[in-house]
């Protein structure tokens, strides 16, 4: 029995060697990707999505919230975020890689957006109307948008919109003013992988706020 406890102990002792050895290796690609663009970075910042639970209902659920790895470029912030959801044995932990842009010339009505396949996981309207297209039926087929006021966040949803994100699917939107979040499920990508990234989101929030997204 105590050499069962003794091996058990030695297992987990090597498996958070091997953890914390890839999340230091992770810290040091992240800082010298943010060092050679001038951007800036943060290991973790603690209670980073509690400003923002009015626009994401997800930062209000589950426990053990970490903001983690947040590169901030000139005009948006780049984060991983984790939490942990159930109570039984259907409990695990969520990864999302988010960016946040805030932009006072921005005006957005409130509305969240994702595919359907993670209505659980987006839910970040709970209590708005779910907007229709029924003119694009492969759009509806694939996300579900929810907002407060119909017409604004149809509008907002234009056909060059939805077309991207049929074309590129698994993104996740919110939005409010002058705040907006796009994120898809999983970690931030390691740095070889962060321009992509980063362009892909940009590439949402030009079609959502330039007037010439169409």
């Amino acid at each position: 029995m105590i050499l069962f406890v003794l091996v058990i102990a030695g297992v987990c002792a090597t498996v958070f060697a091997l953890a914390r050895d890839v999340e230091r290796r992770r810290v040091t690609g992240y800082q010298a990707y943010c060092s050679a663009r001038g951007y800036t970075y943060l290991h973790v910042r603690p209670g980073g999505e509690a400003e923002y639970v009015r626009v994401i209902e997800m930062f209000r659920h589950g426990a053990s919230h970490i903001w983690r790895h947040e590169i901030t470029g000139p005009d948006f912030v780049a984060f991983e975020y984790l939490y942990t959801t159930g109570i039984d044995d259907r409990s695990g932990a969520d990864r999302e890689a988010m960016i946040k842009w805030e932009d006072g010339n921005t005006h957005l009505p409130r509305f969240a957006a994702g595919p359907k396949a993670l209505l659980d996981r987006i839910a970040p309207l709970v209590h708005a109307p779910h907007i229709d297209f029924p003119e694009d039926p492969d759009f509806s087929r694939l996300y579900v948008v929810r907002g407060v006021d119909r017409d604004p966040v149809r509008r907002l949803f234009r056909p060059a919109v939805r077309a991207h994100l049929v074309a590129n699917p698994g993104q996740q939107l919110a939005g409010d003013g002058p705040i907006l979040f796009w994120w898809r499920f999983g970690g931030l990508p390691p740095p070889e992988l962060l321009d992509a990234f980063l362009a892909a989101a940009a590439q949402v929030k030009w079609l959502l706020t330039s007037p010439a997204g169409d």
